[in-house]
């Protein structure tokens, strides 16, 4: 019964947040970041200083790059219109429901990062989610389907009943339906073309 008292205490702790202690948190919090401005920085003055750029090559690199406007992430990314704020659509998106989330409880993170769950609730959602498989399905399906939604990649449905995932262009699609001829006439239309948005 204490843990249950304790844990409502710490859950309720966010009610009495100011702005400034909702701007830490949202500083704190990042949810994209596999090529930052710093990142970039390294890579173009490395290449700097072993002479491979000059010095005009290497600011045109720096100014060819932007910042990523969604506000949990921090990619650097070469836009491809003038007017292009997000490194991806995912980000588009997310920004959109982070400004709705801002305006309905004051700040831009998602629930779960400030109100943590009951260890009960862990448990049971635990049980009810985690699929053990095997190391050749986590490679073959799951890894390849997880790239495709950070990259942006188109999904294809009919494509998906077949094999469970869309796959990036070039990228080999392991058969796992007895009927090969069939699911190869599936999935050849033009439709399953998979394009980057």
């Amino acid at each position: 019964m204490w843990a249950f008292v304790t844990v409502n205490i710490e859950r309720d702790k966010w009610k009495s947040y100011t702005r400034e202690n909702w701007a830490k948190l949202e500083h704190e919090h990042v949810e994209k970041s596999s090529f930052t401005v710093t990142d970039l920085y390294d890579n173009v003055l490395s290449r700097f200083e072993r002479g491979r750029i000059t010095a005009e090559e290497a600011r045109a690199e720096f100014t060819s790059y932007k910042e990523c406007e969604y506000v949990f992430c921090i990619e650097a990314f070469k836009p491809r219109r003038k007017d292009q704020r997000f490194c991806c659509r995912n980000c588009k998106e997310r920004q959109k429901e982070a400004e709705k989330r801002f305006e309905r409880t004051g700040t831009y993170l998602p629930e779960h990062v400030y109100k943590e769950n009951r260890d009960e609730t862990d448990e049971r959602n635990y049980k009810s989610r985690e699929v053990a498989m095997e190391t050749e399905t986590i490679t073959d399906i799951v890894e390849p389907f997880e790239r495709n939604r950070e990259k942006g990649y188109k999904r294809c449905r009919k494509r998906e009943e077949v094999y469970g995932f869309t796959p990036a262009k070039g990228e080999s699609s392991p058969v796992y339906n007895e009927n090969k001829s069939s699911v190869d006439e599936v999935v050849s239309t033009p439709a399953c073309v998979t394009t980057s948005r």
